[in-house]
């Protein structure tokens, strides 16, 4: 394993992520917004998932001292609560050596009874990848369960979408993750190491 914890080996290979696969693959463009803008929304959603997975594992509790992420972490208590929520693993390391990449997934839960692969978003709105997203996660976790982001709002409010088209976005990231391995290949796009 890399010294960075978002790069992922598998037998030594250095593999894309599953935020890679759609980033390289042209899903992701983020160039269009400011460099500072980003680099605050980035900082502001580690705090939320650090807090949330501190949560998860008993050793967080109470509100966090930082007012900027306090309705993030608040929409996520009401979560746990308005859905039944049980937890089953936190910030979860998934890895597909078939298919040759590796992710870090928020949230493995029951949800009234039902399984659940939850991506968790702090974001202005959901993007419109995200559901590419936990189907890459779904496959290389493994295991057929619901899935979709769990989108926190600023003001303590929450939202659940799901993701439905299970077969469809799981062939739309496979076909992005034949697009990266050919960029790769091709030497138009580069893994970080």
């Amino acid at each position: 394993m890399s010294r960075n914890p978002s790069l992922y080996r598998i037998d030594g290979r250095r593999v894309p992520s599953v935020t890679e696969v759609l980033r390289i693959a042209g899903l992701v463009d983020l160039s269009a917004i400011q460099r500072d803008v980003l680099e605050t929304a980035r900082q502001r959603g580690q705090s939320v998932h650090t807090w949330i997975d501190g949560m998860n594992r008993g050793l967080l509790d109470g509100t966090p001292q930082e007012e900027e992420i306090a309705g993030y972490v608040e929409g996520y208590r009401k979560f746990l609560v308005d859905a039944r929520v049980t937890v089953e693993g936190s910030e979860v390391q998934v890895v597909s050596a078939v298919y040759g990449f590796a992710g870090r997934l928020d949230l493995l839960a029951s949800l009234n009874g039902d399984p659940w692969l939850i991506d968790v978003k702090a974001t202005a709105a959901v993007p419109k990848e995200a559901c590419i997203q936990t189907a890459g996660y779904r496959i290389a976790h493994g295991e057929k369960r619901k899935r979709g982001v769990l989108h926190l709002h600023r003001d303590g409010g929450f939202a659940l979408v799901a993701h439905r088209n299970d077969r469809e976005d799981e062939h739309d990231f496979l076909a992005c993750l034949r697009l990266v391995y050919l960029k790769l290949r091709l030497g138009l796009a580069a893994l970080e190491d």
